[in-house]
């Protein structure tokens, strides 16, 4: 979870927006990089919560994940990749 949209009390935790303040919920999303152009999108979240990449490090992350799974025989066509790494 990035950020909570929420009526009455103000939860804990995470960014907070009511709906009447939708605009500054955008604002943070765009600049936590948490959207992103269609077709350009990489992300890396650590420990529940996003990182932002330049173009470059997108570009280049999204490259070696591509290319590891083109070696593997059972992973064809692939429009979306998920890749979950548990440190401990």
């Amino acid at each position: 979870m990035v950020a909570v949209v929420y009526r009455g009390n103000r939860p804990d935790g995470y960014p907070a927006y009511t709906i009447e303040e939708i605009d500054n919920l955008c604002e943070f999303l765009l600049k936590e990089g948490v959207l992103d152009e269609p077709g350009k999108r990489a992300t890396l979240m650590v420990n529940g919560r996003p990182v932002r990449m330049n173009d470059f490090v997108k570009t280049s992350l999204t490259g070696v994940i591509q290319g590891f799974l083109a070696s593997l025989r059972d992973v064809k066509d692939p429009t979306t990749i998920e890749l979950t790494i548990k440190v401990r």
